[in-house]
């Protein structure tokens, strides 16, 4: 008996919360409110601009939303606020796939997170994020979803909640034997000063170059107990580097005429990471594919939107072989 199911069929996310999960997404949930503008206004300037859209985001929401939409079996731990946008969030989170048992709920009065960007003609984008309930998740939160992270393959991080709930998580995910993935954005000075046992507990560290060189550089992260460091490039690709050397992955060339808009990239990019790890992928052949999920990203316009399915994937010929 074959059963139809579409990703808007409530089902469909209880179908994928059933057994392992290739990855559990522990971070940030924030609406995503979009100016498209024909250039950056200055400081005091008043600019007209052009379209404008409202989304889902925040860091690990779309590392999340990229996963599921790719097929991949995913759960989410967050906290959104008691408002509309947060009724959306578990909405949208149910549609593409993603068991979100545990997104719970802030106190009363505290908003939803939201990111107010500003996209200009040329795809670039610059972001201001407000946290709200994304900062009020506490450890205790992780404690409560540790039953889930157990089940995972992958577990992965970012920088957009409480230090301290991070830093449960890597503690309970190494101890369940899951594969450990920080990505530390946004990457503020005082991260070179974070905890020396939160690199120690990371297998893989997402990071930019620029991100990298604040910390102490790629070879002090590797000194602090860090087993992988993944260095994104942008257009050019990512190193994937280790104490034994390093391996330069190169990216996919999208013409500048095809570029819309950019905002989400470094998400996909660290979810499809996370995805294939998860599907037994080694770092390398991970990354690469990664890459080239990426590229299809900003092709589209929109942060969460612009995620490709697994069909498309394929039909792009971006999906690897052996995942």
């Amino acid at each position: 008996l074959v059963l139809p199911f579409c990703f808007s069929c409530p089902l469909f996310g209880v179908w994928r919360s059933m057994g392992d999960f290739d990855v559990v997404v522990v971070g940030s949930s924030n609406i995503d409110l979009v100016s498209y503008t024909p250039k950056f206004p200055a400081p005091g300037e008043t600019i007209m601009g052009g379209d404008f859209a409202q989304g889902f985001g925040g860091k690990g929401a779309n590392q999340a939303v990229l996963i599921g939409k790719l097929g991949g079996k995913v759960a989410m731990v967050s906290k959104v606020g008691q408002d509309s946008f947060g009724a959306d969030f578990k909405r949208n989170y149910q549609a593409v796939g993603v068991d979100s048992r545990y997104v719970g709920d802030a106190e009363p009065g505290v908003a939803t997170g939201t990111a107010a960007i500003l996209v200009d003609s040329s795809g670039e984008n610059c972001i201001v994020v407000c946290p709200g309930a994304n900062m009020k998740m506490v450890p205790e939160d992780v404690d409560a979803a540790a039953a889930l992270m157990e089940k995972a393959k992958v577990v992965v991080m970012q920088n957009e909640i409480p230090l301290n709930v991070t830093q449960r998580a890597l503690e309970v995910a190494k101890k369940a034997g899951a594969c450990t993935i920080w990505n530390i954005a946004p990457c503020p000075a005082e991260a070179k000063d974070y905890p020396a046992e939160m690199f120690q507990l990371t297998d893989v560290l997402c990071v930019n170059e620029s991100e990298a060189q604040s910390m102490g550089g790629v070879d002090g992260l590797l000194a602090k107990g860090v087993g992988v460091c993944l260095i994104t490039l942008g257009k050019d690709g990512c190193k994937v580097v280790t104490k034994d050397g390093q391996q330069h992955l190169s990216g996919v060339e999208v013409p500048a005429s095809k570029v819309v808009d950019t905002t989400g990239a470094g998400d996909a990019f660290t979810g499809a990471f996370a995805l294939f790890k998860g599907k037994g992928l080694d770092d390398g052949a991970a990354a690469e594919a990664a890459c080239k999920i990426a590229a299809l990203t900003v092709q589209k316009k929109g942060t969460q939107s612009s995620y490709p399915t697994h069909a498309e994937a394929v039909e792009a010929g971006s999906w690897p072989s052996g995942a």
